[in-house]
């Protein structure tokens, strides 16, 4: 059953794309969707952009 995850506070780069990398290398996370929230928007557009990168290169 897939659910959503929701990275509050995702404006670190680094930390919010390695946890969100050491999600989907689990096969139980494979169909997860997932939310960015933060009160700066400039960096959380860039986290959510290097995520979504991320994601379709696997």
């Amino acid at each position: 059953m897939p659910f959503k995850v929701t990275f509050i506070g995702a404006r670190s780069i680094e930390f919010s794309r390695k946890l969100l990398s050491d999600l989907l290398s689990a096969p139980e996370f494979k169909n997860i969707e997932v939310a960015f929230t933060d009160i700066n928007e400039e960096n959380l557009d860039m986290v959510t952009k290097l995520c979504q990168r991320d994601i379709d290169i696997n």
